[in-house]
């Protein structure tokens, strides 16, 4: 099931943020609060700064709100500006080579219980993914994030990425090319060492 980016909101809501209200705004902030954390652990990954990344995104929709002209859902419109914090973030961090995929949590006790073992390779199927989705280029990456897990279409991509539909497209077919591959030797690797004890 695909994550919804778009809630419905009182008629005045909307009109009433805008126009600097308050109460209005927090309400929205509110409601989106979850979709737009949500949002950038698929763009970024578990990162330690993902709280201030979400503070980023808070302070750019109330610095924007009043400017917001309706051309789009204002999910959509929230959804650019989490791809574009999620952007600058991930250059940075690619600049300075400091980018982790794991959270630091320990891993799971094994005295938790006859799930442990499904657990485990649940978060190592989540530590693959999110490796796999390290290899994406920055654009490839929310292209495919975007389509793939809030199912927006390819136009709606291309408006929240500022981008043409062609780059859209290209970005996505490349993306998953590159996310499939990526998976299909994390995967292959995982299991050399199984291999190697069999012969």
């Amino acid at each position: 099931m695909r994550a919804p980016t778009n809630l419905q909101f009182g008629s005045d809501l909307l009109a009433r943020a805008r126009g600097g209200d308050r109460d209005a705004l927090s309400a929205i902030l509110d409601q989106y609060y979850e979709r737009i954390h949500r949002m950038l652990v698929h763009l970024v990954g578990r990162s330690l700064e993902l709280d201030d990344l979400r503070q980023q995104v808070l302070l750019a929709i109330v610095r924007g709100i009043a400017g917001f002209r309706g051309d789009s859902e204002l999910g959509t419109w929230i959804g650019g500006i989490c791809v574009n914090v999620s952007r600058a973030h991930i250059r940075d961090k690619r600049k300075s080579r400091a980018r982790a995929i794991d959270d630091g949590q320990p891993a799971i006790d094994a005295a938790q219980g006859p799930d442990a073992a499904a657990r485990i390779e649940s978060r190592a199927e989540l530590v693959a993914v999110e490796r796999a989705l390290a290899t994406l280029s920055v654009d490839q990456r929310a292209a495919f994030v975007l389509a793939t897990i809030y199912g927006h279409s390819i136009e709606e991509i291309a408006t929240i990425m500022k981008a043409a539909r062609s780059t859209t497209r290209l970005r996505l077919y490349y993306g998953r090319k590159k996310f499939r591959a990526a998976l299909a030797d994390d995967r292959g690797a995982s299991t050399e060492p199984a291999k190697a004890g069999l012969a």
